[in-house]
């Protein structure tokens, strides 16, 4: 079984580069001390496309999708022009997810010079948000009940772009609300729905606002993020979360994902995706088939 799913040609869903030495990342100039899921420290080293291929070779990716990695705010087209420079010239990754801040007033400005770039296919604006510094990822709690907010989403459907959700379980319901009034906006929900708090109450919560979104029926989910929610996984502990996620969106509204390099940092590109293969083992070929490849390629259009 696991030599059949290796050879499966299959599409990385979600994965990151960064080229320190020419590139801004504020966060990866950033110094001291394990945050969130690991050390950053260890991340601060480029991580290029020749590095992606090595890694990813062995697992017949033939195709990818690279996700914004929170380049410069100030020039987030920068981020999608280089990335599309990268495709151009290596033919990978064959899909960008750019990031855009939706409630901004000039966002269809935005959202205008990100389209130049033919491999863009959706934005990721980080809603993740809680009280602990260390966990919080935007900068407010409440992006997805501002009607700006909002009418940056709707436009998303105008160009055509999907939307990558990554947020808290508590702020899944408000999100739910909007893209079910903006349901020609594709919604894919990242890093299994980040059920980083595990207590009874916790997975209530993550539950829920799982089947909020998935009752949306353009909705899918990553099953990618492991090592961001829970940085010491092993197959068996986080498996309930993958196999509920698939119960709840379907084999054909899920796609497997490797978030390198922050998923490396506790697990080799190699050790995802043999997790990936234990998680996959129980479904048939035609559902491995999908998660692997066919939902990323219709979502993205790749």
């Amino acid at each position: 079984m696991t030599q059949a799913l290796r050879s499966l040609p299959k599409i990385d869903a979600h994965h990151h580069l960064w080229d320190l030495e020419i590139n801004d990342y504020p966060w990866l100039r950033e110094s001291g001390g394990t945050r969130m899921y690991g050390d950053y420290d260890a991340m601060r080293r480029n991580y290029l496309i020749d590095d992606f291929l090595a890694d990813s070779g062995p697992h017949q990716i033939v195709k990818s999708v690279h996700v914004q990695a929170n380049w410069n705010p100030r020039d987030p087209v920068g981020e999608t022009r280089w990335i599309q420079s990268v495709a151009e010239q290596h033919g990978f990754p064959h899909a960008i997810v750019a990031h855009a801040n939706l409630a901004d007033a000039d966002v269809e400005d935005l959202l205008s010079a990100h389209r130049e770039s033919p491999n863009l296919r959706g934005i990721r604006h980080i809603l993740g948000h809680t009280d602990d510094p260390e966990l919080a990822r935007s900068d407010r709690p409440d992006y997805a009940r501002d009607p700006a907010w909002e009418r940056g989403y709707e436009l998303l459907g105008k160009y055509g772009l999907s939307f990558d959700l990554q947020a808290f379980p508590a702020q899944m319901a408000a999100v739910a609300d909007v893209a079910g009034r903006h349901q020609e906006v594709p919604l894919v929900v990242c890093h299994t729905g980040f059920p980083w708090d595990r207590s009874p109450a916790g997975i209530d919560l993550w539950r829920s606002g799982m089947r909020r979104l998935a009752a949306l029926p353009r909705s899918c989910a990553k099953l990618s993020g492991p090592g961001m929610v829970m940085p010491d996984w092993t197959v068996e502990r986080f498996a309930p979360f993958v196999h509920e996620t698939i119960d709840m969106f379907g084999p054909s509204r899920c796609m497997f994902a490797s978030n390198v390099p922050p998923d490396s940092l506790r697990k080799t590109y190699e050790q995802i995706f043999a997790g990936f293969y234990a998680f996959a083992a129980p479904y048939s070929p035609d559902e491995q088939q999908q998660m692997f490849y066919d939902t990323a390629a219709r979502v993205y259009r790749i």
